[in-house]
């Protein structure tokens, strides 16, 4: 059952969104963005700054009121000072830097669930080509046995004069052709293979798990359908999303004329 298991569609689509490339680097952009909005979260913190200077005074052969002479001396001084600066207001340019930051988080998050749901077809469709390619050549591949047979019987034939020659070329004719069609086969085949091992990241197994029920929720109506696409489609939110960072690097320049 585990061998099972691990030729099944679900083990092949978790490999796919776990290793696949592509989305592994929509991740590491996920996290990255994440931490603008942390930064843009700084304009609202007081700063701290830390200044110091030390001056050094050196006196020698200094002669006094009484007229002696007194020591060296050396005189060190040391300033320092820590200033707090909190900005009180700047146009709302810091406000509209968070909340643009946050936007891009957002965007960031639907473009890594369309390159999800990208990842997870293109692996469900190669399997299934996979089993469609293989099968397909198997297919040829027992045409033309069939037909070798057939060509076999049919020099016999001919020798005994059951047949004309006619018959036979014909014969040969289907075998070349279903020779032709399993080399199409076998090519398609390999290439789906490969394909198959860059999507999900893993080798394919030698015998694949066709008997697999596909459940599809299908919307009710047209206008259910239409509802469900314009809440759930990612590159429609992700154009919303654009036009909301438009709207708030315009609020950002504008700040920047304001005191």
């Amino acid at each position: 059952s585990s061998l099972k298991a691990e030729n099944s569609l679900f083990f092949f689509v978790n490999s796919a969104v776990e290793k696949n490339p592509k989305i592994n680097a929509e991740r590491e952009n996920l996290k990255s963005i994440k931490q603008n909005i942390n930064i843009s979260k700084g304009d609202f913190l007081p700063s701290l700054t830390l200044s110091g200077s030390q001056k050094n005074t050196e006196s020698s052969n200094v002669i006094n009121q009484s007229g002696t002479r007194s020591g060296d001396t050396k005189r060190n001084t040391e300033t320092k000072t820590i200033s707090i600066d909190q900005t009180i207001f700047q146009g709302f340019k810091g406000f509209n830097n968070l909340k643009k930051s946050r936007l891009e988080f957002e965007k960031a998050n639907y473009e890594y669930k369309q390159v999800e749901q990208d990842t997870i077809l293109n692996s469900v469709s190669i399997y299934y080509d996979l089993i469609l390619k293989n099968n397909t050549k198997n297919f040829n591949l027992a045409n033309v046995d069939l037909f070798e047979r057939q060509v076999e019987s049919d020099k016999l034939r001919l020798q005994k004069g059951e047949i004309s020659l006619t018959d036979l070329a014909q014969s040969e004719s289907s075998l070349a052709g279903a020779q032709a069609d399993f080399i199409k086969a076998d090519t398609e085949f390999t290439s789906a293979l490969a394909e198959f091992e860059r999507i999900n990241r893993i080798k394919a197994p030698s015998e694949l798990d066709d008997n697999f029920d596909v459940l599809f929720l299908m919307p009710q109506s047209l206008d259910n359908a239409l509802e469900l696409s314009n809440s759930n489609n990612p590159s429609l939110a992700i154009s919303r999303i654009n036009l909301a960072i438009s709207e708030r690097e315009l609020s950002v320049e504008k700040a920047k004329l304001s005191p």
